[in-house]
């Protein structure tokens, strides 16, 4: 990932400044692209993920998106769920994800 094509870093942490989950909004060839998720395993199902994925989308809406794609595997059940429940419906694997990870699943919120 190059440097210029990240839009915003986040980091969510608890009151005692401990990091619980990241999140990165990139552009992809003229795309909104949600990634690299990540969400401690000590602060899942705490609603960590679904406020990251949150402030993503709202903070591609400021930026003047159509819609935030995103890449995902089937290794992550709880990640797909909570897509889902975030309003993000499945696309076609999309590039770079093509010839390198063609059985991706991947995900668009449209605004």
């Amino acid at each position: 990932m190059h440097p210029e094509q990240i839009v915003a870093t986040l980091i969510a942490v608890d009151a005692d400044d401990t990091p619980l989950g990241h999140v990165m909004l990139r552009r992809l060839d003229g795309e909104w692209e949600l990634k690299r998720l990540i969400v401690v395993e000590a602060a899942r199902r705490r609603g960590v993920g679904r406020a990251l994925t949150a402030e993503v989308v709202h903070l591609a809406r400021r930026g003047g998106a159509h819609r935030v794609i995103l890449q995902s595997g089937r290794m992550q059940p709880e990640s797909l769920r909570m897509y889902a429940a975030s309003g993000f419906t499945p696309i076609p694997v999309y590039e770079p994800y093509i010839e390198t990870m063609p059985r991706s699943l991947c995900f668009e919120y449209v605004f």
